[in-house]
């Protein structure tokens, strides 16, 4: 039967989420004890928050009533000051509170962000292989999403992106840790295409979902530093990864205070506020966990030295980039990785996802390609991970 209802054409012609498809190809499939699925497609913490964290949210809950109601819609004030304060400190800047606000995690942020400077028939100039909830959230709104293909290193170029800039486009996006490359983009680099943007009057929006966990010590650039930085950057962020926060749902978005204005006319229709118990966590996160989070960082460096080391092994595969919670592969086979994915699962308990999915449809890079999110599994699961993966037979 179909629904005689109207659906939105824009939102129709979108294509599913990834992660809920691959998790699809589990339907019936079963793992023996001794083999048990390896899960490498989501990059998002498994584990819970650290007990401290918990005990906090559980006290706000018990004991502080405003835990529970709407709070304002652009952030708690307490949140939004610490944000700037950490964000001041970490890129030697000037950051103030009112140019924060708080989102329901990274992907609101994106979304609030894009509201705020494209519709119907613009341009967003997205760097490929792209995060895929970013294609999903332009092709829903009707704004035209524009491959800027990487390089072999798997960054982007500026001249390249110079090309591409049409009347219509109004920004261009990186992420950095790159998902789903795992790239870290050089300062240098990114300080390349601010340049672009400010001079083309284009806004450049700046996903920093895996900051914490990007291996380079000091300011990953310094785009704070520069004058009317907030006329051109929109920088984003998550608590998700940083506290295991992924069902809370905090993030935030830095930006000009004229720009404020407009996010909150977004958050206030789609959200109101942001989970309390949620911010009050990522509040107490900024204060406590400061050496627990070097901690994390510490344990997923090694685990992508190990992923690294461990699939570089295997004969005709390639690492070409990894980084974050991920590493891009090349694998050795004819077979798409849409079609290789699937068979991994029946065939070796694995599931990733393939690039395919981060990639136009007419791309030659995503069916050549994996994404291996290795966060979540520690040196031995990596080293079976390769083992299994060299069994494969195609």
């Amino acid at each position: 039967m179909t629904d005689r209802a109207p659906l939105n054409p824009t939102l129709a012609a979108t294509f599913p989420p990834p992660v809920m498809e691959a998790r699809r190809w589990l339907a019936g499939a079963t793992f023996p004890p001794d083999r048990p699925l390896i899960n490498v497609s989501q990059a998002a913490p498994v584990d819970p928050p650290p007990m401290a964290l918990r005990q906090v949210m559980a006290d706000a809950a018990l004991h502080r009533p405003e835990s529970h109601l709407y709070g304002p819609v652009l952030g708690n004030p307490d949140l939004r000051a610490a944000v700037a304060a950490t964000f001041s400190r970490r890129y030697g800047g000037a950051v103030g509170p009112h140019q924060v606000a708080i989102t329901q995690g990274c992907n609101q942020a994106f979304c609030a962000a894009i509201t705020t400077l494209a519709g119907a028939g613009d341009q967003v100039i997205l760097p490929t292989p792209w995060y895929f909830n970013h294609k999903m959230w332009l092709d829903m709104q009707g704004i035209d999403a524009v491959p800027l293909p990487c390089g072999d290193d798997l960054l982007p170029d500026p001249e390249r992106a110079a090309a591409l800039i049409a009347p219509r486009c109004r920004a261009i996006v990186l992420v950095t840790p790159n998902n789903p490359s795992g790239a870290e983009y050089p300062a240098e680099l990114v300080g390349r295409f601010f340049d672009l943007a400010q001079a083309h009057g284009l806004a450049l929006i700046l996903d920093e979902t895996y900051r914490d966990f990007d291996s380079r010590d000091g300011p990953p650039h310094d785009l704070p530093t520069r004058p009317d930085w907030d006329r051109t950057v929109i920088q984003l962020y998550s608590f998700s990864k940083a506290y295991r926060l992924t069902g809370h749902r905090v993030g935030a978005l830095i930006a000009s205070d004229a720009r404020m204005a407009q996010v909150e006319k977004f958050l206030d229709t789609v959200a109101i506020s942001t989970s309390q118990l949620g911010q009050i966590a990522a509040l107490w996160g900024l204060g406590n966990l400061g050496d627990w989070l070097a901690g994390e960082r510490q344990a997923i460096l090694l685990r992508r030295d190990a992923a690294v080391a461990a699939l570089s092994g295997l004969p005709g595969w390639q690492v070409k980039s990894a980084g974050a919670y991920f590493a891009w592969v090349r694998h050795p086979f004819a077979a798409s990785s849409a079609d290789l994915a699937r068979r991994m699962v029946a065939e070796i308990g694995v599931l990733a996802l393939p690039g395919t999915m981060f990639v136009p449809q007419d791309d030659p890079v995503g069916p050549a390609h994996l994404r291996i999110a290795f966060a979540n599994i520690d040196a031995m699961r990596i080293a079976e991970l390769a083992g299994r993966l060299r069994g494969l037979q195609v």
